[in-house]
Parts: structure tokens; C-alpha cells; sequence
């Protein structure tokens, strides 16, 4: 039970790392949640219990988790279970902000037990997720039986803070003129200044609009923004930050 207090501290870390800037999710997360278990093999022998853990996403569509779980039986008879828990999750898109996933992986408490996963992920905003799923661990010679769980979790996503780019490259551009209007033509040079700056993503956007928009085709926009090269294109989220450049004529 006692890493039921880490829980909080983990939400104040994940809250503490937002600052000003532009940012990029990272592929690092943490969560923590509340599980109602139930045992196959024993009756009234319900469980409400805790999990924390440790994410590494693999792109988008693969989750690597690492954590601690607790199920407290209200049978007095059966031993309680605190597993160190190891699962990976395969995503799947279904919309701009929900993905379902199935998976597997194994619990340890002493002996190693093989578990089964299966929920949906729903965004709530740019760093935060929801996280409803069942989950399936077998074989459990300490409680003698399988213990299957309905999990409710907070996920926290963290972000990389990235420096915006400023002046990338300045080009005069001379007019052609007549030897004797050198002076004059010097003297209304013009100087084109390439710049870059952010834009926010909006509900109902998509990629190739935004690069439309911005005057850029797919593969720039790709270029200068590297955090949707192995990504589905088809999926981009509000609050999102895109990269873009533009000429500023003085």
C-alpha cells in the first residue's frame, strides 16, 4: 500500500513540467488509477486496488508500460496481491481523440503470471488521457485463482519544450536599374527576411489544409515538423503546435 501515496506526487511532477514555450509530446508518460478486481475462483471476494505506472510510446501505435498494482480482497481468507506489472499495449485510432488497444504482458509478485489487456484511451487534452480498460492476470498459485479487473487510470503524457526558430536567412532582392540610378536604387533596396512562427491546431483541421494554408507543400511541411514524420497523417489534435515560414518584406 504504500506506494498508493506516490500517486499524488506523480500528478504534481506531471503538472510542474508545463511552462511556457513550444512544445512536442514525448513519448514518456505516467499514470495512476483505482482497479475493481474480482477473483474466478472465490466469491464475494471483490478487490477495489490501485495501480501506478511507467509509459514509453513506441510512435503512436505501441505502448510500453512498468508499474506497481495492489488488490486488497475483502475475503479475509485470500492472500492480497502487489505484483510488479510489465504489458504492452497495440493502439488503435478510431477517432481525433479516442484509440482502442488490446494487449499483454505478465505480473510478478515472486512467481511471474501471465495477464491480458484490453480498453480504450481517450484524450481529455493535449498532455492528458483517460484510460478504461479490463485486464485479465492467470494462473495465481498465491490467491489460487485468476483475478480480472475493470481499471480506470489518468494518463499524463509529458511534453519537449522546443526553441522557436527566428530569422533563418535574409535575401536583398536589387532591382535592375540604369547605371546613373545606382544611388536611387540603393537607396529603396528592399530586404525580404525569411521568418518562422507557431500556429495553434484547431478542432477540424488536418495537415494538409494547414500546409495549404501556410503556402507549404506535405513534404516541407514534414521537414520542419518532425514530430509527425511517423505519424498517421490522418490524425492531428487541437492544441497541437505547428511549425511554419513566411517572408517579411521591409
Amino acid at each position: 500500500m504504500k506506494f498508493i501515496s506516490v500517486l499524488p506526487l506523480l500528478m504534481c511532477m506531471a503538472s510542474l513540467s508545463y511552462a511556457e514555450g513550444v512544445y512536442t509530446l514525448s513519448p514518456f508518460q505516467i499514470s495512476g488509477g483505482i482497479t475493481a478486481s474480482v477473483l474466478s475462483d472465490v466469491s464475494e471476494s471483490e478487490s477495489i486496488g490501485y495501480e501506478g505506472m511507467v509509459g514509453y510510446r513506441l510512435r503512436d501505435y505501441f505502448l510500453l508500460e512498468a508499474g506497481l498494482a495492489h488488490y486488497n480482497f475483502s475475503d479475509s481468507e485470500v492472500t492480497n496481491f502487489t505484483p510488479i506489472v510489465i504489458r504492452f499495449k497495440s493502439m488503435l485510432p478510431v477517432s481525433d481523440y479516442a484509440s482502442l488497444y488490446m494487449g499483454g504482458g505478465a505480473a510478478y509478485d515472486g512467481e511471474s503470471f501471465p495477464l491480458l489487456t484490453t480498453g480504450i484511451n481517450y484524450r481529455i487534452d493535449r498532455n492528458w488521457y483517460m484510460d478504461i480498460g479490463y485486464q485479465g492476470i492467470f494462473n495465481i498459485h498465491s490467491v489460487e485463482s485468476d483475478v480480472y479487473s475493470f481499471n480506470i487510470s489518468f494518463v499524463y503524457q509529458f511534453s519537449n519544450q522546443e526553441k522557436e526558430t527566428s530569422i533563418v536567412e535574409t535575401a536583398p532582392i536589387v532591382p535592375v536599374v540604369k547605371e546613373e540610378k545606382t544611388r536611387q536604387a540603393t537607396d529603396n533596396l528592399e530586404v525580404c527576411v525569411k521568418r518562422s512562427d507557431t500556429y495553434i491546431v484547431k478542432e477540424g483541421d488536418y495537415i494538409i489544409s494547414i500546409a495549404r494554408k501556410h503556402n507549404m507543400t506535405l513534404e516541407y511541411f514534414l521537414k520542419i515538423n518532425t514530430q509527425f514524420s511517423n505519424r498517421n497523417l490522418d490524425l492531428i489534435y487541437p492544441d497541437e503546435i505547428i511549425t511554419y515560414n513566411y517572408i517579411d518584406c521591409k
